[in-house]
């Protein structure tokens, strides 16, 4: 697993480090549903800022590989691209054949020709109405099967799993357990 660009420590060290470690745990578990690499983001909550201001987030990112790495690193070079959309929009994001999408010139190009992107799903890490927590992105180099409803729907289960775990432990100020896809809470 890489770490980059981990958040800054207006969070406090405690925040930031079960921050990191949940990432990779979710980073592992979220490789698993058939994807080349996986990116995933969390949004730290801050503490820093004045006096009844906003609190400071930061974020912090995890990449399986090399692939993943360079999409999203791709993605906030350019300001477009699926994780862009996703985090706008709080919706998940498919992109079945990356070739014949017509969304993200610059992105569609670089990626295909570059990094041998194919298809991309991401999902926000949001409830309801409450903040982003973050994002997952599976990417892969193969288009084959990557759009089967059966494939987006475990990796939107995933998500929202990931989701409520990550609920709990903001709201105990532990770290969360994240559990494999597929698990269902009881």
């Amino acid at each position: 697993m890489l770490v980059v660009e981990p958040a800054r420590a207006t969070a406090g060290a405690g925040w930031v480090q079960r921050w990191v470690v949940m990432a990779e745990a979710i980073c592992a578990r979220a490789g698993r549903l058939g994807a080349a690499g996986v990116a995933v983001r969390l949004f730290v909550p801050g503490t820093g800022g004045p006096a009844g201001a906003a609190p400071v987030v930061d974020a912090v990112e995890v990449f399986s590989n090399l692939l993943a790495e360079q999409c999203e690193l791709l993605q906030s070079r350019v300001r477009q691209g699926p994780r862009v959309l996703a985090d706008r929009s709080r919706r998940g994001v498919l992109v079945g054949d990356l070739v014949r999408e017509e969304r993200w010139p610059v992105f569609r190009a670089t990626a295909a020709a570059r990094y041998g992107l194919a298809a991309a799903h991401v999902e926000p890490l949001t409830f309801r109405a409450g903040p982003t927590l973050g994002s997952v992105a599976w990417y892969t180099d193969r288009a084959a099967g990557f759009g089967a409803r059966t494939a987006v729907a475990r990796r939107r289960d995933h998500a929202a799993t990931v989701t409520v775990a990550m609920l709990h432990a903001t709201r105990t100020g532990r770290s969360a357990e994240v559990p494999p896809p597929g698990h269902t809470w009881t």
